[in-house]
């Protein structure tokens, strides 16, 4: 039987990370000084002993952070957050090449103490967004060292970008990422490509990580943001602009649904990744989007930290254990969803899906691309097997073949045959999953 590989990512986004400065005016110094008990609640003692407990069940091989480290992308903010991420990467046993993350829209500046160069970012972003509407392929050619649109100043850009950089300092000098820095990647504007060299693989693992929060300005950016086709093309593909070998791991801030150029976006990334994995939403959300031509699956994790509703609010995060042949194509994910309880811990929850079992749900990738809840009676199967399996992702025999094969002959066709009585035969549609509304 030939070998499969697990991969554990822990994933996490939107810790909203908030300080109080001399300049801010009262209100916000009164909103960060009044949560400051509730922001230790949720993130003292319970939230380490969790990841200790979740490192301790296996070897977590990626965290990955979809965006909002911070509030206001302030540095003092990044330099608060660093003392977090630390102390998740100690408690997660794993060290700064292990982590992985994108920028949110908070973790562009858009309130400073310098008035002058506020408004001037200000203006470029907005005439940027003007252009983009009428001229996104120009503007995406535009974003690569190409000539600017008719009438657009090429300063515009640079002033735009200027807005994220106390992100991609923290990251690449704090952290010291420096080859997660959008100077290093194809793009050299905007996200990266890398290859994950840790583990000894017969197949490529890549790490991706699109920017889609470049182009945000305000609280009214639902539908007017744009990843841009170039920026997917160049980051998602190799130098041939072939799609890249092995398997293929996507972060991004904002859910494809809510960009200006999202329709764009999922016809490509579905050809192109294996997962995308999201923030922005502050609740999780597990979907595979299909249509006649196209398929793909997205990950929300849901917020670490919800900014206004702090620890009386559903905070959360997921583990994903996926299993990957020798190709480097993934045979099924395990999801572990961890939620923040307003009693003050936190816990393995059902909360989210009713098909999941002490927070877990299982989901088998059939070979159509489709994903289904793994049936109910072979989910404590694949857990028994999974929790046999000793050692970690490197050249490890994942034995769940037996199960699998069983799944697909006996149990399969039947949830087909109830699922297309239920709804009716649109088992097309991808995921049995319900759709929610993002936040």
């Amino acid at each position: 039987m030939a070998k499969n590989y697990k991969l554990r990512i822990l994933h996490l986004s939107d810790l909203h990370e908030r300080v109080c400065l001399d300049w801010m005016n009262e209100e916000r110094k009164a909103k960060v000084r009044s949560g400051a008990a509730s922001r230790y609640r949720v993130f003292g003692p319970s939230f380490i002993e969790i990841l200790k407990e979740i490192a301790h069940e296996g070897v977590i091989d990626l965290v990955c952070f979809t965006g909002d480290i911070a509030d206001w992308a302030l540095p003092e903010e990044y330099e608060s957050a660093r003392i977090k991420v630390r102390d998740i990467f100690d408690a997660a046993g794993i060290s700064e090449n292990d982590f992985f993350l994108v920028p949110g829209n908070h973790d562009v500046q858009r309130k400073s103490c310098d008035p002058i160069a506020e408004e001037t970012r200000g203006n470029a972003w907005r005439k940027i967004r003007e252009y983009a509407i009428d001229y996104p392929e120009r503007v995406s050619d535009w974003l690569t060292g190409q000539k600017p649109p008719l009438g657009a100043k090429g300063e515009w850009v640079d002033q735009n970008l200027q807005r994220g950089n106390e992100f991609w300092r923290w990251v690449a000098e704090d952290l010291g990422l420096k080859e997660l820095h959008p100077s290093k990647s194809p793009h050299k504007k905007l996200g990266y490509q890398v290859f994950w060299k840790k583990q000894k693989l017969p197949f490529p693992l890549w790490i991706i990580g699109l920017d889609s929060a470049w182009l945000s300005g305000d609280d009214n950016d639902e539908g007017k943001l744009y990843l841009t086709g170039k920026q997917i093309d160049l980051l998602t593909t190799d130098k041939n602009g072939k799609p890249l070998e092995g398997y293929r791991l996507v972060l991004i801030h904002h859910p494809i649904t809510s960009l200006a150029d999202g329709n764009e976006a999922f016809r490509k990334l579905s050809g192109t990744v294996d997962l995308l994995l999201h923030g922005h939403q502050h609740e999780p959300n597990i979907r595979t989007t299909n249509d006649p031509d196209y398929s793909l699956r997205c990950f929300a994790s849901g917020s670490l930290y919800e900014g206004d509703r702090g620890d009386n609010w559903i905070n959360s995060f997921h583990l994903i254990t996926t299993v990957l042949n020798p190709e480097g194509r993934p045979l099924n994910y395990q999801i572990q969803f961890f939620g923040w309880s307003p009693n003050g811990h936190w816990h393995r929850t059902d909360t989210f899906y009713k098909t999941s079992r002490n927070g877990l749900l299982a989901l088998d990738v059939t070979n159509e691309g489709k994903c289904l809840p793994v049936a109910k009676k072979m989910r404590k199967e694949i857990i028994q097997k999974e929790n046999n399996v000793s050692g970690d992702l490197a050249g490890n025999n994942i034995v769940i073949g037996d199960v699998l094969e069983k799944n697909k002959r006996e149990v399969l066709p039947k949830m087909v045959r109830q699922v297309r009585n239920t709804v009716g035969g649109d088992l097309a549609g991808g995921s049995v999953f319900k759709n929610r509304k993002n936040d």
